[in-house]
């Protein structure tokens, strides 16, 4: 029998399943909101998160960034990430 997609034979480990992925991508938390694939969305990050995706994205030419929600949490205690993202492909982008 054939392992699932996305499994290594034995294991549990994910395998890379979308080789067209970059291996190198800005990984945004974010509080309250998910991000689906395929749909189209906005969010607000603050404006120095902003100019520093802005700047990265230029310098490497890259046009999409990963999303990840972050679990909700206790007051006071830091926030841990799920372990699925959504990779997003930035269609605009503007400072409010």
């Amino acid at each position: 029998m054939a392992p699932p997609p996305g499994r290594e034979r034995g294991g549990n480990a994910p395998t890379d399943v979308h080789s067209g992925a970059p291996s190198d991508i800005v990984l945004l938390p974010l509080r309250g909101q998910v991000i689906f694939p395929y749909i189209r969305g906005s969010f607000e990050i603050p404006k120095k998160t902003f100019e520093d995706i802005c700047d990265y994205l230029e310098r490497t030419e890259a046009t999409s960034i990963g999303t990840i929600a972050a679990k909700p949490t206790k007051k006071g205690s830091s926030s841990e990430l799920y372990e699925v993202g959504t990779m997003c492909r930035l269609i605009s982008h503007a400072a409010v």
